[in-house]
């Protein structure tokens, strides 16, 4: 009944066919790996977005029932000392993982670098003590000391003289 299908003739048909067919599941698989890690690459980012700002929400619950941890006090009681290098601590191994989470990601760099900033700004002298700065990489440290060195250039003019904050 279908054998005028496998004639001869239409041989070289069938192996065009079978050939191009071939290629097109080829790009429809190579589409779809891309369309897959696009949108793995997309909830990763999502993922990580998620899980600094519950590791952050939970840095400022700790701050809110101790206002002194969110504080640059130059005196502290010991307990209150104690208190706070703990918590120091937690915030820059928070600030680390900023670091390591964004490198690849301009969006979580975008949302979270202020943040960097900010809490920098807070804790920078309990960084620079040199036994809290052996507990961290490298890299992280030379990240830090860069932000830190671009925001003193940018509170300061031409000059380098302060800016007013008028």
């Amino acid at each position: 009944m279908f054998n005028f299908l496998f004639d001869a003739e239409l041989s070289p048909l069938w192996q065009s066919l079978t050939v191009l067919l071939g290629g097109l599941a080829s790009l429809f698989s190579a589409l779809a790996i891309f369309y897959s890690m696009t949108t793995f690459k997309k909830s990763l980012a999502t993922s990580h977005y998620s899980e600094l700002d519950n590791m952050y929400f939970e840095l400022l619950k700790i701050a809110l029932d101790k206002p002194h941890l969110a504080q640059t006090i130059s005196r502290r009681s010991a307990d209150q000392q104690a208190e706070y290098d703990i918590y120091a601590f937690m915030m820059w191994n928070f600030l680390e993982a900023i670091y390591d989470r964004s490198k690849d990601g301009l969006e979580l760099r975008d949302t979270w670098y202020p943040i960097i900033d900010s809490e920098m700004q807070l804790h920078l002298t309990w960084l620079h003590q040199p036994h809290n700065t052996i507990k961290f990489k490298d890299e992280f440290l030379v990240f830090i000391n860069d932000r830190q060195a671009a925001a003193l250039a940018n509170s300061k003019g031409d000059n380098g003289v302060a800016k007013s904050a008028a």
